[in-house]
């Protein structure tokens, strides 16, 4: 795997997992963000909530309301699964 193409996975892995775990603690995501004053304060929020980075809180505050069905949930968590396993391959 190239360094941009790694660098890439990297980031995209950071994202998805921060959206897997908000869609696991949908109801305080939501809470959060509803109690924020501004967009700002939600990224705060829910990056310190679930513990991820402004990256993976940025994609959660921007995640569209369809992403909360099973079957994008399903999608979320298949594409987080075949990054970490490409990611750590690339460590092998």
């Amino acid at each position: 795997m190239a360094d941009n193409d790694h660098d890439f996975a990297a980031s995209r892995r950071e994202i998805t997992d921060a959206l897997l775990a908000a869609l696991d603690r949908r109801h305080e995501v939501l809470d959060v963000i509803v109690d924020a004053e501004h967009r700002g304060a939600a990224v705060e929020a829910v990056a310190a909530l679930l513990g991820t980075t402004h990256l993976g809180a940025e994609a959660v505050v921007q995640m569209p309301m369809y992403r909360l069905t099973k079957d994008s949930r399903r999608k979320i968590a298949a594409e987080l699964e075949d990054l970490n396993s490409r990611l750590t391959f690339t460590l092998m």
